[in-house]
């Protein structure tokens, strides 16, 4: 079994390589579609929905924003 440590840099790898999917009907199943022309694996990380920007405030999401403070923003690439 792998260490903690090893654990977390899959974890992280797999999160900077997720793609953007969206779902796709066919026949009589509902199968998951890159979006943006990306292909993904059955091991692969995927998300249906960009994350909020905690940066900002947005009180219907329940997010303050980081008034008064630098926020570290993650800027995904996919």
């Amino acid at each position: 079994m792998p260490n903690f440590r090893e654990i977390g840099e899959i974890l992280r790898d797999k999160f900077e390589a997720a793609n953007y999917v969206g779902e796709k009907r066919m026949g009589s199943r509902r199968v998951l579609v890159g979006k943006e022309g990306t292909v993904h694996q059955d091991t692969d990380l995927v998300y249906v929905r960009s994350s909020p920007d905690f940066c900002e405030e947005d009180l219907k999401k329940g997010s303050l924003g980081t008034r008064g403070r630098r926020c570290n923003k993650v800027i995904s690439t996919n």
